[in-house]
């Protein structure tokens, strides 16, 4: 009847949500997938790396603070667009981050986007990304409310690459696309060894529109220097400067504290 489906609706949340009600909100969906699971998942998977150039240290498991991000948002809210944007979150374990994204500012993002290598972890994300859109993409928007996507892959991989394990052409492309339009780029880094932070360094300075904000975990980027691509120039003529410090700051996450590094890019 009438009443049965007036009651069926989740009722609108004010928008932009405080930040109190943001939390709640994306707590309640974590209810059943905790970071104790979490970390149980990633430790089965962790000592089974298929990649001859993947490090232990570079899966272990942490969660990027609530509070942390909440200051982000709020500090460099004018770097971002208003409405529309992407935010990408590379090595985004079961998500917890994209939903944080989702709720604290639902009408700056359009797409919430997160890459993750380890199935187990996937496979919860994609569980907790089904529960927010039946119980909280509709209080935060319906069909206005972000996207969030979870994809099953390698941070790293090229939408021309043929070689990349399980990933298909759409992963690939859909990987590409969100490093393409992203304008807020989440890295936990804190335990990233020196060739994968430097391969993250790399790509986000080939492939990121000039303005995107980039946040990483106790290492920051280095001055990254673009030159020619003509064969056989080595020279630096015409080398600029790719990123600029905003802000370093301690801030507080699942495993402790933790200095974040804001950027933007420039060039």
């Amino acid at each position: 009847d009438g009443f049965s489906a007036a009651s069926s609706v989740p009722p609108r949340m004010p928008l932009p949500p405080t930040t109190k009600l943001a939390l709640e909100t994306v707590e309640a969906l974590f209810a059943d997938h905790g970071s104790d699971l979490a970390r149980a998942r990633c430790r089965a998977e962790m000592f089974c790396a298929k990649r001859e150039n993947e490090r232990v240290s570079d899966l272990v498991y942490g969660e990027f603070g609530f509070m942390a991000l909440a200051s982000v948002l709020a500090k460099h809210r004018d770097a971002m667009p208003e409405t529309g944007g992407v935010f990408l979150d590379l090595g985004s374990g079961i998500g917890r981050p994209l939903f944080y994204a989702a709720a604290l500012a639902p009408r700056a993002f359009r797409d919430v986007v997160g890459v993750e290598i380890q199935p187990g972890l996937h496979e919860l994300a994609t569980e907790v990304t089904a529960l927010y859109d039946a119980e909280v993409r509709p209080r935060l928007g319906g069909a206005d409310a972000p996207r969030v996507k979870c994809l099953l892959g390698d941070f790293l991989s090229a939408a021309d690459e043929k070689d990349c394990g399980e990933e298909n052409d759409a992963t690939r492309d859909a990987i590409a696309d969100a490093w393409a339009n992203a304008d807020l780029v989440l890295v936990n880094s804190c335990c990233f060894g020196d060739a994968l932070f430097q391969s993250v360094e790399r790509k986000a300075a080939r492939v990121l529109k000039k303005g995107a904000i980039v946040v990483t975990l106790r290492r920051s980027l280095v001055d990254v220097f673009r030159t020619s691509e003509r064969e056989g120039e080595d020279n630096r003529r015409g080398a600029r400067e790719v990123w600029r410090l905003l802000e370093s700051a301690e801030r507080r996450h699942s495993w402790g504290a933790c200095v974040a590094h804001v950027h933007a890019k420039v060039a």
